[in-house]
């Protein structure tokens, strides 16, 4: 279920804490050196030999708890010495001596590497750097760390791997890549956005004896955000229910040229439950629509008005068309950048009282006026949901996709202050943020979704799932938060079976449709 995730600062405390209300700090270190030991036994339950790489600081005395432990329980284990502990006594330093009581053997670099049986009985632990590691691995520790990731199958990292920023999920050029990564005391953000989740593995946690008291008194900037967790929010039926209380949902775009798009989009807001789904479309995708869904009614649109005053017949009729089609809105999938995509998005900002999604080309075409955040402001939607990827992320706030993934929280939080919406950012961890009733940030990383989804068509699924779940009466927070479950657990379902590469966007709604079904544990 749910858990807090939280800033490697945090977790100092709580460590820090924990040892000044009279836990020490060689237990907390044996638990985690346990706990680890118990981890590598479990993943790797043929292993006959463990090498460790044990770096200057307490990480690397948790590499060496783990390794008395593999010698005390019958393994071959050796400790190649990156750099030697600097200090002179304390918990990493008892550790150490502890190991080599029990034999243990200690080597040195290049030799220790050199010296390694490298066969599948053999695992190999990265003890060299934990959470608070910043920067760029340097000298023997990036030659160990490459050298680690040629054995990737068979790595288990102590908290972190090696050359991983755990706030933000920034991996240095040499970043060890595990196969299995057991982190301590609690989850760190790093781990479970941006570039984490391709460094970790396997991702385990051990919560250490920290007492509960301390741990509820750190409030944690991110919650965890799975399928789990938002099953209460599906919609249900009842037995008179009727498809006029399932809502109806507008979804408009397609530009000439672009029509797959919204087709994908209105097909996933039918398989969510909406009740109708109408959809505005350029003229030519008219027929391609209707084929692919028969129960979609479509409307071809050459010209949508360029006036927000809407004054004239035209423009009247097309309102009023708009008002009686929607119940919840869903703009720009397929939309493009030119003058008809621009129209609608002038428009819907004054005509749109629905809930309201906008993806895609609408994002970038509101990154291009003079003051995004004053257009936002101005929707009068009940409601609002963004989807932005990096890149659209990027164009909004003015910046780099680079600045957007060097810190996906941060990017989040000033996402959410421009444009007052709950925002969708996509992406390895995607990050979902909003404000709550007292005005408060919150933000949750969503645990599902995987490689697989790389492929064109899966946010305009998305987007056709939000716009569905807002049409069927949940409120733009439940709805963002169950949509976006809904859309990564679809596809991890179909990757358990199927495999990642080949996933198709076309291939998530009927999962979703099922995942709507699944009985609550």
């Amino acid at each position: 279920m749910a858990y807090p995730v939280y800033r490697v600062d945090q977790v100092r405390s709580l460590d820090e804490q924990t040892i000044a209300a009279g836990t020490s700090a060689s237990s907390l270190m044996t638990e985690a050196g346990r706990a680890a030991y118990q981890c590598l036994r479990r993943y790797w339950p043929k292993v006959t030999a463990v090498c460790v790489l044990c770096g200057p600081g307490n990480n690397g005395g948790d590499g060496y708890v783990l390794a008395r432990l593999a010698a005390e329980g019958g393994l071959s284990c050796t400790v190649v010495v990156l750099a030697p502990q600097k200090a002179t006594e304390g918990a990493a330093v008892d550790a150490r001596k502890a190991a080599l009581t029990a034999g243990v053997v200690e080597q040195a670099l290049p030799e220790g590497l050199d010296s390694q049986a490298d066969t599948e009985q053999t695992v190999f632990v990265d003890a060299m750097f934990g959470a608070g590691f910043r920067g760029q691995l340097h000298e023997q520790f990036a030659i160990a760390a490459d050298w680690l990731s040629k054995r990737r199958s068979r790595v288990l990292a102590l908290d972190i791997p090696s050359g991983l920023n755990a706030d933000t999920g920034v991996a240095s050029s040499n970043t060890v890549q595990a196969a299995v990564t057991i982190t301590f005391i609690g989850y760190k953000l790093g781990l479970l956005t941006g570039a984490g989740p391709e460094y970790c593995g396997q991702l385990e946690y051990a919560a250490l004896t920290v007492p509960d008291a301390i741990r509820g008194a750190v409030q944690a900037p991110v919650q965890s955000l799975g399928f789990p967790d938002v099953m209460q929010l599906r919609p249900r039926r009842t037995p008179s229910f009727h498809k006029g209380r399932a809502g109806k949902v507008l979804i408009i775009g397609g530009a000439p040229g672009m029509g797959g798009a919204t087709i994908m989009a209105a097909e996933a807001a039918s398989r969510v439950g909406a009740g109708t789904v109408n959809l505005f479309t350029s003229p030519e995708h008219v027929t391609s629509a209707l084929v692919r869904c028969p129960t979609v009614m479509v409307s071809g649109v050459e010209h949508p008005v360029l006036s927000e005053q809407f004054a004239d017949s035209e423009g009247a009729a097309l309102l009023e068309s708009m008002h009686k089609a929607s119940g919840a809105l869903v703009l720009g999938p397929g939309l493009g950048q030119g003058a008809w995509g621009q129209s609608w998005v002038y428009w819907l900002k004054a005509a749109s009282t629905r809930p309201l999604v906008l993806d895609a080309d609408a994002l970038n075409i509101i990154a291009s006026l003079p003051n995004p955040e004053q257009y936002f402001h101005s929707v009068n939607a009940a409601g609002l949901v963004i989807t932005p990827h990096p890149g659209e992320a990027a164009r909004l706030l003015h910046v780099s996709v680079a600045e957007i993934q060097n810190d996906r929280y941060e990017a989040v939080k000033q996402l959410v202050k421009l444009s007052g919406a709950l925002v969708i950012l996509k992406g390895a961890g995607t990050l979902v943020g909003w404000l709550d009733a007292g005005g408060r940030l919150r933000v949750e990383v969503c645990l599902a979704g995987n490689p697989g989804m790389a492929s064109g068509g899966m946010g305009d699924v998305l987007s056709g799932v939000l716009g569905g779940l807002l049409a069927q009466g949940l409120s733009y927070v439940d709805a963002g938060r169950l949509g976006c479950c809904l859309h990564s657990e679809a596809a991890d379902r179909l990757t358990q079976t199927e495999g990642q590469v080949g996933l198709l966007a076309t291939d998530l709604p009927p999962m979703i449709r099922y995942l709507l079904h699944v009985k609550e544990s």
